[in-house]
């Protein structure tokens, strides 16, 4: 050390703390069971706050493309239904709105730049969904239910032979959101155009 005014120092650890660190990290639950643990949530919950909190959590996990897998391998069943939580319903409200918007978000990141994941959203049904989310035009909703159609159309094959089958449904939608949607929608709208 050149400074005569510096002196080194050791820390010394209690090995207490690493027994409470140790303690710690076990108690944390799995990957596996964080996404068990959500989707009974959205499932069976009927607290709106707990359902958001749980999407919200999903969301978070498959930013990793190995989780996303993960969970479209488990099943999107849970994700779908939210995609339609109070959907028409007169019990709607912004917690429902946000529910749906959460879903779709997670479905969108699902199948961004992923095979696997646009695979289990054809084989599970999820296209016919996203339709009918996308004819409510809540834009919050309508803006991530469009991600899922941008990279199903652009990355897929089979996912842009579902919308070219059903390019009128969807030119009715994009005509609709181009009409009366926020500019944020438009413009999104406008890359699922391209």
């Amino acid at each position: 050390n050149d400074s005569p005014n510096v002196k080194e120092t050791q820390l010394t650890r209690d090995p207490a703390d690493y027994e409470w660190l140790r303690k710690v990290i076990d108690s944390m639950p799995s990957v596996e069971k964080q996404i068990e643990q959500c989707l009974d949530i959205i499932h069976n919950d009927s607290d709106e706050d707990n359902k958001i909190d749980a999407l919200q959590v999903l969301q978070d996990l498959v930013e990793d493309i190995d989780i996303a897998n993960d969970l479209a391998k488990k099943g999107l069943g849970e994700i779908a239904q939210a995609m339609t939580y109070n959907l028409g319903n007169d019990k709607d409200n912004d917690k429902g709105e946000r529910i749906r918007s959460l879903a779709c978000w997670i479905m969108s990141t699902i199948c961004q730049n992923n095979p696997n994941g646009q695979k289990a959203i054809i084989e599970q049904g999820i296209l016919p969904i996203v339709l009918v989310v996308l004819k409510d035009n809540k834009e919050k909703v309508t803006h991530k239910a469009l991600g899922i159609v941008s990279a199903m159309t652009r990355d897929n094959e089979n996912g842009a032979k579902y919308f070219d089958e059903n390019k009128d449904t969807i030119i009715d939608i994009l005509h609709e959101i181009l009409k009366n949607g926020s500019d944020n929608v438009i413009t999104k709208a406008c890359v699922v155009l391209r």
